[in-house]
């Protein structure tokens, strides 16, 4: 989300003429990594006479140096933003917007407390090495003086946050994820976690957000199961056989109904079986194709695959096997 100190509901006091023409401009302290893709300015209602040439300015108020300039031509009355070849800066960054205008806007004593918006922050006076605003007399150049009255000169700019990623990792061979909501984020809609690390990567206040969901929705109906994995095994005989492994932890997921009208069916091992449940869980949960748990009424429960997230972290395809003589 694209941030900015002021609003168009904020406003300055006063402006006035001077000559010769001084720049003018105040510091802006960037807390993250991100972009600067405009600059902003007040112009006074009082056109400037140097309007069609008067340029905006970014510096780093740092070094001193020149990284963005922009000569609109013409500017009207109130807030101005004009959009600059973006500006990559890291967090802590000190920047300064500079006008260089005959007749430019200001409040007195506008920097007499910090101003924090989100990422950025205009700095009080007493807080800046030099002092905020800033002013240069006379000249198109580095405002290099601090205002006595700690001035502000309603200058401003637009800035964007670089996103913070969180590495996507599963410890499950095979397992099927998909981010819902990100799919931008990401190469495609599906997406196979091939071992512990795995390179993709996404927006991490997306995927907090995706995690809450799922557990909300475990929350409201939970189901505790115990998973046993299964290896498969050759017989004596020549075919194979599942043989069970020792009992995964305790976990809790949600159970999800299929309408028994529009079951889907997938191939095991070329056998077509029908999916009778999804089962829900946590991001962290757990399973592989092939593991089993049994209810208390003998029904056995089969995992026989992994589906599209639908916005949920583990989506997995489920089979029953019912005892002979139970209904099913």
């Amino acid at each position: 989300m694209s941030e900015s100190l002021y609003t168009a509901g904020d406003t300055p006091a006063s402006s006035t003429p001077e000559t010769p023409i001084p720049t003018v401009g105040d510091v802006i302290i960037t807390a993250v990594d991100g972009t600067v893709s405009a600059l902003k300015w007040y112009r006074p209602a009082v056109a400037p006479t140097n309007l069609a040439s008067l340029p905006l300015v970014l510096y780093n108020a740092t070094s001193q140096v020149e990284l963005a300039r922009v000569v609109p031509g013409t500017l009207a009355a109130g807030w101005n933003t004009i959009a600059i070849t973006p500006v990559v800066v890291t967090a802590g960054t000190r920047l300064l917007v500079g006008v260089y205008a005959e007749r430019y806007s200001y409040t007195s004593a506008g920097h007499a407390t910090d101003r924090v918006v989100g990422n950025l922050t205009s700095p009080a006076g007493g807080n800046d090495p030099v002092g905020n605003g800033r002013f240069r007399t006379g000249a198109d150049g580095y405002p290099n003086v601090g205002s006595p009255g700690s001035n502000n000169y309603w200058t401003d700019l637009v800035f964007d946050a670089t996103p913070v990623t969180t590495p996507v990792s599963t410890t499950l061979t095979g397992k099927w994820k998909v981010y819902g909501g990100v799919q931008s984020e990401l190469t495609g809609k599906w997406h196979v976690l091939l071992g512990p690390v795995d390179p993709l990567e996404v927006d991490a206040a997306l995927l907090e957000a995706q995690r809450r969901q799922t557990q909300a929705l475990i929350a409201n109906d939970p189901t505790s199961l115990q998973l046993v994995p299964r290896s498969r095994v050759s017989t004596a005989t020549g075919g194979w056989e599942y043989q069970e492994q020792t009992p995964r932890a305790l976990q809790v997921v949600k159970m999800s109904l299929l309408n028994h009208d529009q079951r889907p069916t997938v191939t095991v091992a070329g056998v077509e079986r029908v999916i009778d449940y999804h089962l829900i869980g946590p991001w962290n949960m757990t399973i592989e194709v092939g593991d089993l748990w049994a209810a208390s009424d003998g029904t056995k429960w089969e995992v026989l695959g992994f589906s599209e997230g639908w916005g949920y972290m583990t989506k997995a395809f489920l089979g029953r096997h019912v005892p002979r003589t139970a209904r099913p």
